[in-house]
Formats: structure tokens, C-alpha cells, sequence
């Protein structure tokens, strides 16, 4: 996993991960501790979090320029995408996959 390739390279104290939900009905923060649990998150490193309120997702959407769409059965469809954000800023975009070019920017931007 990502988080074992951050844990094995040595980059912890540098980077953090952080999963967003856009499932404000579903994802309260006991669904979002299970999730990290079921994932086996170490704390320190990977968080996850969602807006308080109904009118702070689309801006947060549009933001990142995530579509997300409600779905009856699934909850949401979206596209699924690891931001690497630098300084508050969102840098890169990558798919969730390209493990090897993640940590590839992050030790390049480390570096930097």
C-alpha cells in the first residue's frame, strides 16, 4: 500500500495522508474510524475527514475538480485520485495506482 511504501522509505515525518469523504450521510466519524481500521492506517500518518456541513462539499469539489455523483446503490461515484498538496496547494494529481511516481514527487519535492 501506499502507506507501507511512505512507512518503508522513510518519509513519514514528511508526509501524511489524508482521505476525504463526500458522503455526508453515511460517512460520520465512527464510518470514517472504521474505514482507517479496515485499511489499517497508522494514525500518524493517514487521517480521514469530511465537511461539517452540506454547503461546504461543492466548493471542496470544485476546488480539487472532483465530480462526484450520487448514486442510490453505491453511495457516490467519483473519480478516484491521490492529490499530492504542497503548502496548501494542490500540485499533482495522480491515479491512485501510480504508486512508484507518488513517492517518486514526494521525494522529489522532500528534496526540494
Amino acid at each position: 500500500t501506499l502507506q507501507t511504501d511512505i512507512v518503508s522509505q522513510r518519509l513519514a515525518g514528511g508526509v501524511e495522508l489524508l482521505s476525504i469523504t463526500f458522503d455526508l450521510v453515511n460517512d460520520d466519524v465512527p464510518a470514517l474510524s472504521d474505514y482507517l481500521n479496515r485499511f489499517s492506517a497508522e494514525r500518524s500518518i493517514w487521517q480521514a475527514a469530511r465537511v461539517v456541513r452540506a454547503d461546504e462539499l461543492p466548493p471542496l469539489l470544485r476546488q480539487l475538480g472532483v465530480i462526484a455523483l450520487p448514486e442510490p446503490t453505491l453511495g457516490f461515484v467519483h473519480n478516484a485520485a491521490l492529490y499530492l498538496v504542497d503548502d496548501g496547494q494542490v500540485v499533482e494529481i495522480f491515479d491512485v495506482g501510480d504508486r512508484n511516481q507518488i513517492i517518486q514527487a514526494v521525494q522529489w519535492r522532500l528534496r526540494n
